[in-house]
């Protein structure tokens, strides 16, 4: 027979652990000690979370490996950024990550290039973040994109086509050549998104950026897309439809 445990007990148990997840977090062993079993004390309890500082560590260094080429110093950075910015409790991998990326554009004036280097990571983030927060969404994006291609060629035959944007994307606005080619006009707009378990890169032109914006809140048809985006007619669409499509920004249904 199970003994019943009370709501109180409940709720006094989550607290605890929350408590302790948070002392742990912020390397604070002497708030965990006096709840140690015997004969663990505050020592041991140090080496726990000296464990999990060089993990933290690890994870920073593997989920910024992409900004090494612009810091050759990352590892020192890292080690900086650890030092000023305590773990918070459930805040690990990307968003420790992203707040190390906020962190070194606040803690110090970079290049243009490294700050580029830092818009493209952190647009990375965005994705995958995206993709985790709106996974049905994301799921369901992915199969229509699968059969997109093929409705392409029918927009002009079905004006009931309804355009939907890949959900899972991030925006990076770049200032140099380090990632654009010369053909490119700077600032250049730099869209990421998902295609499958990949993430893609597209560098868009005028007028590319806005047609997308529009589409963020909901789905639309050729028709309505058009007159929101100020455009005489439809001819204009298809073809930067056709190539959205081709290359996993938007799906039709």
């Amino acid at each position: 027979m199970s003994r019943r445990i009370s709501a109180d007990a409940l709720e006094q148990y989550r607290g605890q652990l929350n408590r302790w997840v948070a002392a742990l977090a912020a390397d604070d062993a002497e708030a965990v000690a006096a709840d140690a079993a015997e004969p663990y004390g505050a020592g041991d309890v140090d080496l726990f979370t000296e464990g999990n500082e060089s993990k933290r560590a690890e994870i920073l260094s593997l989920q910024l490996e992409s900004l090494r080429p612009a810091f050759a110093d990352l590892d020192r950075l890292i080690d900086e950024y650890m030092a000023a910015r305590p773990l918070r409790a459930f805040a690990a991998g990307p968003a420790d990550a992203s707040a190390f990326l906020r962190w070194l554009l606040g803690a110090f004036e970079l290049t243009p290039e490294q700050i580029d280097y830092v818009s493209c990571r952190q647009a990375r983030f965005d994705v995958e973040d995206a993709a985790r927060r709106r996974r049905v969404a994301h799921i369901r994006f992915q199969e229509l994109r699968s059969v997109a291609c093929g409705l392409a060629g029918r927009l002009r035959r079905n004006p009931r086509l309804r355009v939907h944007l890949n959900p899972a994307r991030g925006w990076a606005r770049l200032q140099t050549r380090e990632f654009l080619d010369e053909e490119t006009t700077l600032p250049g707009t730099v869209v990421f998104f998902a295609v499958d378990r990949e993430i893609h890169s597209a560098v868009l032109d005028h007028p590319a950026p806005a047609l997308l914006k529009l589409l963020e809140r909901k789905s639309l048809t050729l028709g309505t897309w058009a007159k929101r985006a100020g455009l005489s007619g439809l001819p204009e669409l298809f073809d930067v439809t056709a190539r959205l499509a081709e290359v996993g920004l938007v799906a039709f249904s």
